[in-house]
């Protein structure tokens, strides 16, 4: 999409494009991380970890294009807008229902478990998307060697920082290192 953009001359439109998919990128990690799929083997990551991928190589465009202040800034805005939407649900969830309405419980099981993963990955998108946009405006050379570099740190420090913060306790922890051992790239 934003390739497409550029080759339309439309580079107005580069940095809402991209700062609106990266945030709805965010979202819908958050949503996914909760599923933990399992692949051939003992392979078993967070489904998240696909859609946070593509967000991570959208912000290093981000910061290339538009330098290190950009970058901080849109983590920031992402960061309000993940909470919001974790205020909201939590909000939905508290506010009793109507006496007719008799699919409270259902939705809050659903909801519930959600609040811990909305809270692992807000702290953990704000300290290893901070470190990326840090470490890619920081780092010499080309794209690929910039992006090749912090994209696997950042998303590390994701791993390490979300897997147990969202999952402690209610996993053992023999399992919650192989989740992070096979979520880290």
């Amino acid at each position: 999409m934003l390739w497409l953009l550029h080759r339309l001359g439309r580079d107005d439109l580069l940095l809402p494009v991209a700062a609106m998919n990266y945030i709805l990128l965010l979202t819908i990690s958050q949503y996914t991380a909760s599923k933990i799929g399992s692949f051939v083997g003992p392979l078993v990551i967070p489904m998240g970890v696909f859609t946070y991928s593509a967000s991570v190589a959208m912000l290093d465009f981000l910061t290339l294009r538009y330098g290190r202040r950009v970058g901080y800034w849109v983590v920031r805005i992402a960061a309000y807008l993940q909470a919001l939407i974790f205020i909201i649900n939590w909000l939905v969830i508290v506010y009793p229902p109507a006496p007719f309405w008799n699919l409270q419980s259902a939705f809050t099981s659903i909801m519930g478990q959600s609040a811990r993963i909305a809270i692992a990955s807000i702290t953990a998108f704000l300290i290893s998307e901070t470190y990326d946009v840090f470490l890619v405006s920081r780092l010499g050379g080309g794209v690929l060697r910039r992006v090749g570099y912090s994209d696997p740190v950042a998303m590390t420090i994701d791993t390490l920082v979300f897997i147990p913060t969202a999952f402690y306790g209610t996993m053992p922890n023999n399992v919650l290192l192989l989740l992070m051992r096979h979520s880290s790239p």
